[in-house]
């Protein structure tokens, strides 16, 4: 099923409001101000069921992860009409399994994926980048976790403030 994946945030206000409401105050006045922020939201693309995004230093693209196994960017507005990256051979879909997770190394040379393979097991690949495209031929697995169970398999995956990969793995069922 297809999915309307959208979005544009005035990120001024939006900034704004969440530093006002992080500040001690009454609730009613937090949700007067929340209530006053202007957020639009404008369909970009449409999607088969999207699991993560991710931006990439450098790059003006969003990149969207779909379920089923495919990166698909959105650059100026619009969907690029070939995947970024395909590897739909490799995942196993549906319920809480695909394509979870995508991140991009601090400096964007890498684009790194969660998701669960046919066996319904957790797989984190890594491949370089080359200017936009993804070098498929640079494939290399960081992880492979087998899972009890078909759900929870977790799938956030983002660097943190230490430079260091990190995921989240669910408990497995």
């Amino acid at each position: 099923s297809a999915t309307t994946f959208s979005w544009t945030f005035p990120w001024c206000a939006a900034s704004s409001v969440a530093s006002t409401c992080s500040r001690k105050k009454s609730r009613s006045s937090s949700d007067a101000q929340l209530g006053a922020a202007n957020v639009k939201l404008t369909p970009v693309a449409q999607l088969d069921d999207p699991t993560a995004f991710a931006t990439r230093r450098g790059d003006g693209a969003l990149y969207v992860a779909e379920q089923v196994g495919r990166v698909r960017a959105v650059r100026d507005g619009s969907l690029d009409p070939a995947p970024v990256l395909d590897i739909t051979a490799d995942v196993g879909s549906g319920g809480e399994r695909g394509l979870l997770g995508l991140t991009f190394s601090p400096d964007g040379s890498k684009i790194y994926v969660h998701y669960t393979n046919r066996e319904g097991d957790t797989r984190v690949d890594e491949y370089a980048m080359s200017g936009n495209a993804v070098d498929i031929g640079s494939r290399r697995q960081l992880l492979a976790v087998d899972q009890p169970q078909a759900n929870h398999n977790g799938g956030e995956l983002d660097f943190g403030p230490d430079g260091l990969l990190y995921l989240g793995l669910g408990d497995g069922g």
